[in-house]
């Protein structure tokens, strides 16, 4: 069984997609927005949505993250928002992670040595996705 987390946005998948792409050094996997949609009763999208994000999805390191702009738009509090953790080979890459990751975000937890991993940190994303962080030991 695997598991993947779907991250959904009001309007600002793409800019998500990119961070998170900057982020992890990987490549989008799969996009399809709204105008590629077969038409479908009871749901009519406006024209300024078109171009929204249907289904996304990004690999990385073989696990898979998907996501979509809702529609309609949702109405969530940051704090509702899904957690993820994601698990680095080495203290580089989480830290340049963490760095992207809390740019216009929170940073929660600092980079730093525990009890239980060598190097892990906590931030929340300017779309207020919360990202645990931590090298896989």
């Amino acid at each position: 069984m695997k598991i993947s987390p779907y991250f959904m946005f009001n309007g600002n998948a793409k800019e998500a997609i990119a961070l998170y792409k900057e982020a992890f050094g990987t490549d989008l996997a799969m996009v399809q927005k709204y105008k590629d949609m077969p038409p479908l009763p009871n749901m009519e999208i406006p024209e300024e949505r078109l171009d929204w994000v249907l289904h996304a999805s990004l690999s990385i390191k073989g696990n898979i993250i998907m996501m979509a702009d809702a529609y309609p738009p949702l109405n969530t509090n940051k704090d509702e928002l899904s957690n993820t953790a994601i698990f680095f080979d080495n203290e580089a890459e989480l830290k340049k992670a963490f760095t992207t990751l809390s740019k216009d975000g929170e940073s929660i937890v600092e980079p730093q040595k525990t009890f239980y991993s060598s190097c892990c940190a906590e931030v929340r994303d300017k779309f207020g996705i919360k990202w645990f962080l931590m090298i896989d030991e």
